[in-house]
């Protein structure tokens, strides 16, 4: 990563180079942190979205599992009806 930060010659000119380093280390030190915690944060973001998605996938297809086979029971139950009882 790139950073170009205005004005910067006047904190070595003023303070001198060694000066300057720390200021880039504290720089580089919170910028790294910031983004540390950010990356953290949308990360769990990320997985609670999809853990939330997937839960309500997950029962739709719960739904429609239950309806085919109550469906399927039914008619199992009309046929053997029929069959036992030749009401046909």
């Amino acid at each position: 990563m790139m950073l170009d930060i205005d004005h910067f010659k006047g904190v070595n000119d003023t303070f001198g180079h060694t000066q300057g380093d720390l200021v880039l280390e504290q720089l580089y030190i919170t910028l790294f942190v910031i983004g540390a915690v950010l990356g953290a944060f949308s990360l769990f973001a990320t997985y609670a979205y999809f853990a939330t998605f997937i839960s309500r996938r997950a029962q739709f297809i719960a739904r429609n599992i239950n309806v085919l086979l109550s469906i399927l029971f039914l008619f199992l139950a009309v046929s053997t009806f029929i069959k036992n009882f030749n009401v046909f």
